[in-house]
């Protein structure tokens, strides 16, 4: 059985930014991020898990 996440693509953009502080704000924790660079050093620990690669991978997402 998987466990319910939010993965958020783009997530080194603004509004990826943006969305990953308001969801952990709200104390929402499993935060899944995809970009194709490694997250900002300044909002790593915000997610439960930092995906690097493109969003075409699918050997990647599942």
């Amino acid at each position: 059985m998987r466990k319910t996440a939010i993965l958020i693509t783009g997530a080194n953009g603004e509004i990826g930014h943006g969305l990953i502080t308001a969801l952990h704000k709200k104390n929402i924790v499993n935060i899944v991020t995809l970009d194709l660079n490694q997250l900002d050093s300044n909002i790593s620990g915000l997610a439960s898990e930092e995906l690097t690669g493109n969003i075409l991978d699918a050997d990647l997402i599942d």
